[in-house]
């Protein structure tokens, strides 16, 4: 989606704002009127004198007198896959029609994407002027790639200025920006070539495998770089694999070059993690990869108190068993059993010999504190418990 925006009108913005140029909420935020596709503003210009920061999409200015102006501060930020195509238009606005104004030494342009400058002249006589771009005294760094197209229709002529850009400020080429003006679109200082510092991206993750519905805390290390990078941002997202992961808020760089976000893990799989540094300050772009498990959710655990019925008797949930052997001088001997639980009834049994197992078996739960005595033929007796037993308990009972 184009957003295109007719700009006529004192509109303000001080602080930084960052927007996607096809998001609605831009356009009403400062005082458009959104149509769809198109952002008509009904003003004389729009003054920024903070950053706005194009995300993503595609920015149209038509210069009707003016797109932008920036007076002694501001800046435009153009991020990598954005594009800014500037349209200025003299021929439907009056005496001049400037796309982009930058107004002194603390204004500038840092392009990471793409910006387009095709300017439609109509203009005629003295008073006239047309400009893609008036850079007075501010900064372009381009990273991305910065054209000036052909013109037409041309219609320049009675002394007016027609220029795509002119310069009086200085546009710099950084870490493999090109810039690019078709013959006679270009005056003034002569595009610069900045210095350009080669930087690695790595990421990793902790925990490095999680379930699905729990996060990880994936954290950014910058390596090589020149100068300071507090406060630049590093883009971490999902670049590949079977699982899923979202990531929510901005990994903003410290001095030392580190950032860290929270991702949740949305489906079981093998997740790819990226990191990209788009590079700013003359810092080249670099970016790493993490390989993160995945693993499908745990199922739940029972709550507090409750067991899962291996069967049923007498309406009973019973989930283990508690089985006795009773052995006297060395041999297995008949013996009665009686058992007390404190989650059911006592119950009796007996041990006999000759029996496949010779033991005394109970159903009973995982959850029961069992107390049992055992009572041999002449009388003698043996106590004693058996606590939360496992699903198959054997206690084996020596009598001398």
């Amino acid at each position: 989606m184009t957003l295109v925006i007719l700009l006529a009108g004192p509109e303000l913005i001080g602080a930084p704002v960052v927007h996607a140029a096809s998001e609605p909420a831009y356009c009403s935020e400062i005082g458009g009127s959104w149509g769809g596709s198109t952002c008509t503003f009904t003003g004389s210009y729009f003054a920024n004198s903070g950053t706005l920061e194009i995300s993503s999409g595609t920015l149209v200015l038509l210069g009707c007198p003016v797109g932008i102006i920036y007076e002694s501060t501001g800046s435009l930020v153009v991020d990598a896959g954005a594009d800014v195509d500037v349209e200025p238009n003299l021929s439907a606005c009056g005496p001049f029609a400037i796309g982009i104004d930058l107004d002194g030494s603390g204004t500038g342009i840092v392009n990471h994407g793409t910006i387009n400058i095709d300017p439609t002249f109509g203009c005629s006589g003295m008073d006239t002027f047309c400009f893609g771009l008036l850079n007075d005294g501010g900064t372009v760094t381009n990273y991305g790639a910065i054209s000036v197209g052909a013109v037409g229709p041309v219609n320049c002529s009675g002394g007016a200025s027609c220029y795509g850009i002119l310069n009086t400020g200085t546009i710099t080429d950084v870490c493999g920006g090109t810039f690019t003006a078709a013959s006679g679109l270009y005056i003034g200082r002569a595009v610069e070539t900045g210095t350009c510092t080669t930087t690695s991206t790595a990421v990793g993750c902790s925990p490095s495998s999680v379930a699905v519905g729990s996060s990880a805390t994936c954290t950014a290390t910058i390596s090589g770089f020149a100068g300071s990078v507090t406060g630049e941002t590093v883009a971490l997202s999902q670049s590949g694999g079977t699982g899923a992961i979202t990531f929510s808020g901005t990994c903003t760089l410290s001095s030392g070059g580190t950032c860290s976000e929270i991702g949740t893990a949305t489906a079981p799989g093998t997740v790819v993690v990226e990191a990209a540094y788009a590079g700013y300050s003359g810092n080249k772009a670099s970016s790493g990869n993490f390989s993160l498990n995945v693993q499908s959710p745990a199922p739940p655990a029972p709550p507090t108190g409750a067991e899962i019925c291996q069967h049923q008797a007498s309406g009973q949930c019973f989930t283990s068993f508690v089985a006795f052997n009773v052995t006297s001088g060395g041999e297995v001997v008949n013996a009665e059993v009686t058992i007390t639980r404190t989650r059911g009834p006592t119950q009796t049994g007996t041990t006999e010999v000759g029996t496949p197992l010779q033991m005394a078996s109970f159903d009973v739960s995982i959850l029961d504190t069992v107390s049992y005595t055992v009572t041999l033929p002449n009388g003698q007796t043996v106590t004693g418990t058996v606590s939360n037993p496992n699903p198959w308990t054997v206690r084996i009972v020596q009598i001398n």
